[in-house]
């Protein structure tokens, strides 16, 4: 990603990395990216204080011998984030000579930021959670994880109607719908 972004568009002020099963408002993001204008950056989820799995069933065991320590450098989920551009080749570059480590986000937004000296600005506009498939709980979100297709038309679709009236309730995680 970071190679193919480098070679391909060195002038992006910002690149998004997005897992499949995201949904992203990108409307919204576009308008807090203006706002922030951010250099040096990853922004996203911030995740301080993580440990390595040492369980050998688990999905993310990590053996001792990939990771010696014993809390990750603070990262950004790797659900979404955004690099900005001038971070593209800083990290790119920490990335030639960093040891290898599976997990990407840990890798790129952890690792090698701290290496190349990248900033993190931690958006809770960005979540690895799944809060309602509706245009209406989108309407201040970035991101929302693990939907499927069906279920991203629909908050597509809600947050394009302008004929749909939103509520807010339980602090945005739930909205109530009303026709005009």
């Amino acid at each position: 990603m970071l190679k193919w972004s480098y070679t391909h568009c060195p002038s992006a002020k910002y690149v998004l990395k997005a897992d499949d099963d995201m949904f992203v408002n990108l409307e919204y993001l576009v308008n807090v990216l203006k706002h922030k204008r951010l250099k040096d950056t990853v922004i996203g989820m911030q995740i301080t204080g993580a440990r390595p799995i040492q369980d050998k069933g688990s999905k993310w065991y990590t053996p001792k011998e990939l990771f010696n320590g014993t809390v990750y450098p603070p990262y950004c989920s790797g659900t979404s984030y955004v690099i900005s551009g001038d971070s593209v080749e800083k990290l790119y570059n920490a990335s030639l000579d960093t040891p290898y480590f599976w997990l990407e986000d840990i890798f790129i937004t952890g690792i090698c930021r701290t290496k190349a000296n990248v900033k993190i600005s931690n958006d809770y506009g960005f979540t690895y959670d799944k809060p309602t498939a509706s245009g209406c709980v989108f309407r201040s979100r970035i991101t929302g994880h693990r939907y499927i297709e069906n279920e991203i038309r629909k908050i597509w679709k809600e947050l394009k109607d302008s004929s749909i009236s939103c509520t807010p309730s339980h602090v945005n995680t739930k909205a109530v719908l009303t026709k005009s």
